[in-house]
């Protein structure tokens, strides 16, 4: 079994390594509450994103999606690597469809984590404020939030020692003190359930 320090390691490069590359994009999303054809693309590639079966981390991935399943699946990847995370051996595959992407970590050829970001669209009209994002309690779900404030710009998930974790960020439809583009909001869940938020720049 893999210690529960390297594998929070993992876990946490994978996610902050694509949420930043997130942040740097300026990309505008509609303003009409139908979806446009780049929309409607996006979200096919959330679907077949949801699709993607991870295994526990915890146990060598053992049960997650293989990388020819997985590339069955999405098609021809955009990029492939392979390095080491705390002595283990990490293999990243990014796939994009418009300004989304898509990442798949593998870890003894099984998927472990998965990351989709740079969404980007119009969210829902339930636009997150200061007021909002405090209404947002611990131990609420995660459909629950998705209904309140739409999609995330951003979506990480995980399974480590049976837990199912989700890492949601924000940054469109949110309501910004400044016009920096520093704006964003994170909600941590675990078993469906809210553990942790943070916050950055939200009016009230």
């Amino acid at each position: 079994m893999i210690k529960i320090k390297k594998v929070l390691s993992v876990v946490g490069v994978s996610f902050l390594a694509i949420a930043l590359g997130g942040c740097s994009s300026n990309n505008k999303s509609s303003n009409s509450n139908t979806l446009t054809k780049t929309e409607l693309q996006k979200k096919a590639f959330k679907e077949k994103y949801d699709e993607i079966k991870l295994g526990d981390i915890s146990k060598k991935g053992v049960g997650g999606a293989s990388i020819t399943e997985t590339t069955e699946l999405l098609g021809k990847p955009k990029s492939t690597k392979t390095t080491l995370v705390n002595g283990l051996k990490i293999k990243t595959i990014g796939w994009t469809k418009k300004s989304a992407a898509l990442v798949v970590q593998f870890y003894n050829k099984k998927a472990i984590t998965k990351t989709i970001t740079n969404f980007k669209w119009e969210k829902t009209a339930g636009k997150l404020t200061l007021k909002s994002y405090n209404k947002v309690k611990e131990n609420s779900s995660y459909a629950s939030l998705v209904k309140k404030h739409g999609q995330p710009d951003t979506l990480n998930e995980n399974i480590v020692m049976g837990k199912k974790n989700k890492i949601a960020f924000y940054q469109t439809k949110t309501k910004s003190k400044s016009d920096n583009n520093s704006n964003r909001v994170t909600f941590v869940f675990s078993d469906n359930k809210l553990v942790s938020k943070t916050k950055a720049e939200l009016s009230k």
